[in-house]
């Protein structure tokens, strides 16, 4: 599993991008370490939050650093 993954190769929106790169997130494994908590204290949307969840499922990871097997 590639977590150096830059988070502008994602496909997110250019607004999650920036508020991304605000918080210092600059990769996949940045992302990973997130807690949804800490996003949503730092200005994202549930909605935003959904697609960066959903965008780290299909790395078979979650936030809080978990790990889903394949």
């Amino acid at each position: 599993m590639k977590l150096d993954v830059p988070i502008k190769n994602l496909n997110f929106s250019f607004s999650i991008i920036n508020k991304l790169e605000k918080l210092q997130i600059n990769t996949l494994d940045d992302l990973w370490k997130c807690k949804r908590i800490y996003l949503k204290e730092n200005g994202f949307t549930d909605v935003e939050i959904h697609q960066l969840q959903i965008q780290l499922q299909l790395h078979s990871l979650d936030f809080n650093k978990k790990i889903y097997k394949v």
